[in-house]
């Protein structure tokens, strides 16, 4: 990247950042540290609660946070009581954080593969729970059955895939496991953004998907077969939708039962 465009990127980046942070200069302050140590940890405020973050994380907190990437959902579950949500592949906590900005009578319960980025998922959580919000979560990978899974943690966070040169070993978790250990008899809603692994996880048990009023599923084509998953999906539920505008070439699906 030539000097202007780092420029205009590291303004670009202080200016959407410091809606969190609270002033450009803390903003600021806190990329040109992470430069340095990818790994630090930074703090901001998110409908007055504590947030926090890495440098790494950064998209996750711009796509979902600021972009607002699932203000489509708003109409859907602003007024929807009771609001049971499966969070799968939930990362730091951003769509949760969202979710319960948007209905504080939400139940969450989030899954996290990556253990490093549960911890701070646990963070995030914690201010929550202070305040009698109901939000569970879990350090399991979304998958077929309870085997142990490798992981890569190279990249962007919110990338991290299955590899058998991965460094991490997660235990799975299917989809009736997560609504055993939810409690949950229904969920209304389901979101499942697990970086390829969507395929193997919904099909391992379709008929639970009678269960789920609502599911948002972010289709990654070049790891799995978008097709396979389209018919499935479309077996399940009767509306279906890609959901326009995305920055990101990877489809995001929007599914329900009812209008």
């Amino acid at each position: 990247m030539n000097p202007v465009r780092r420029i205009k990127s590291f303004r670009d980046n202080v200016n959407w950042l410091s809606k969190l942070t609270g002033s450009k200069y803390r903003a600021a302050r806190y990329l040109i540290k992470a430069k340095r140590k990818p790994g630090l940890l930074g703090e901001g405020v998110y409908n007055q609660l504590p947030l926090f973050f890495r440098k790494q994380d950064l998209s996750a907190l711009r796509e979902v946070l600021i972009d607002r990437e699932y203000a489509f959902l708003k109409r859907h579950i602003a007024t929807r009581v009771p609001l049971r949500i499966l969070d799968v592949g939930a990362h730091i906590g951003t769509f949760s954080l969202w979710c319960l900005a948007t209905n504080l009578a939400a139940e969450i319960y989030s899954v996290e593969a990556d253990p490093y980025t549960f911890d701070i998922l646990k963070r995030n959580r914690a201010p929550a729970i202070e305040q009698s919000m109901t939000w569970h979560c879990l350090n399991r990978a979304a998958w077929k059955d309870e085997s142990y899974l490798s992981f890569s943690i190279e990249g962007d966070s919110m990338s991290h895939k299955l590899s058998e040169k991965g460094t991490i070993n997660v235990l799975g978790a299917p989809l009736s496991k997560l609504f055993e250990l939810s409690r949950f008899q229904r969920c209304d809603l389901l979101k499942v953004d697990i970086e390829g692994a969507e395929e193997v996880f919904l099909s391992a048990e379709p008929e639970l998907l009678e269960k789920v009023e609502m599911l948002v599923v972010e289709i990654h084509p070049k790891i799995c077969n978008e097709r396979a998953i389209r018919e499935l999906l479309a077996r399940n539920f009767p509306i279906i939708e890609d959901v326009p505008g995305r920055k990101s070439s990877k489809p995001l699906v929007f599914c329900r039962k009812v209008e």
